[in-house]
């Protein structure tokens, strides 16, 4: 992005698009910011909102005039926005949230700690995660309105496919069971993490275009085994969390992997994973294939997969699809 003499000197992270967006509406209004916070309004040549100044309700009042509620933050700053969001979290959680709906302020939150999660595989970024993730999850799961699904016919990339799959669940899962979940949230962590083992050399295959060899889906089936922990080092999951993630490739007629195992012996959290990530793989882009849409994905999983996956969970999966 070229500047001359008459143009504004834009930020230079802008050069190489280094910004995330994200919701100012999860900045605790009382507490002073760690990082500088722009708007396309002002070019991102001055902080609407600098670093060490506080959310109060005039610079509210003046981005909701600008940008609504987006902010945009240097991506190097990425993780101090989400320590600060989640020292701060259960304030945002039980306080008001102005400009639309909390529910979906904090699943556009959940989809940038994807981002932050799957493009930057550190213990930091880990450890940060999954306190906020807990958090949300316990409290989405009390929500008496329904969670938005994701959209369709996106690219099929880690951070969006964690963050979908996920928000697929939770809505699956309150359905099925949404006091379990919030009592105990880590079958949902296990649901974003699902594919966290699917990095590096598995991710290049996968994403790559034609058909794999056997023994490189044979390679790519090895993801299930792999868990954050041993990813980056000093990151720790419960056993409900590690079970989803082991197990959300089995199938119900035992043809599955890891464990090739049968019917009940899978738990239910694998059981709505193993749905709701077929799911957003079928409607996603993905080099081999155009996104499917919603309806010939249902197809293709009804009557092609039929043995695959729970009869009762795909018919209440259908259901919230309407």
């Amino acid at each position: 992005m070229a500047s001359n003499s008459n143009s504004i000197a834009l930020h230079p992270d802008l050069e190489h698009r280094e910004f995330f967006e994200v919701d100012a509406d999860t900045l605790p209004p009382d507490k002073p910011v760690p990082f500088d916070a722009y708007t396309e309004h002002d070019a991102f040549t001055m902080p609407i909102l600098p670093q060490g100044s506080r959310f109060d309700g005039e610079t509210r009042k003046r981005l909701h005039s600008v940008s609504g509620s987006k902010i945009w933050i240097s991506s190097s700053q990425r993780q101090k926005y989400f320590d600060h969001v989640g020292k701060h979290l259960a304030s945002f959680l039980e306080g008001s949230t102005e400009s639309r709906s909390k529910a979906d302020v904090t699943i556009t939150m959940t989809q940038q700690l994807a981002i932050q999660v799957f493009e930057n595989l550190s213990p930091g970024s880990l450890r940060a995660c999954i306190p906020i993730l807990s958090q949300v999850t316990s409290w989405l799961a009390r929500l008496e309105q329904p969670i938005s699904l994701p959209g369709i016919g996106q690219n099929h990339e880690p951070a969006r496919h964690a963050a979908n799959v996920y928000t697929s669940s939770l809505a699956l899962f309150a359905k099925v069971d949404a006091s379990a979940i919030g009592e105990n949230p880590h079958s949902a962590i296990g649901a974003f993490f699902h594919d966290i083992g699917m990095t590096g050399r598995l991710q290049d295959l996968a994403g790559r275009p034609g058909e794999l060899k056997f023994a490189e889906h044979a390679l790519i089936r090895q993801h299930t085994l792999r868990r954050p922990d041993q990813i980056a080092e000093g990151t720790s999951l419960d056993p409900a969390a590690v079970d989803v993630i082991r197990h959300h490739h089995e199938r119900i007629d035992g043809t599955g992997y890891p464990e090739e195992l049968v019917g009940d012996s899978i738990s239910i959290p694998a059981r709505t994973v193993a749905i709701t990530s077929a799911f957003n793989a079928l409607t996603s882009k993905i080099p081999r294939r155009p996104a499917y849409s919603a309806y010939k994905a249902l197809a293709i999983m009804g009557r092609d997969m039929a043995r695959h996956f729970d009869p009762n969970l795909l018919r209440e999966f259908v259901g919230i699809l309407g």
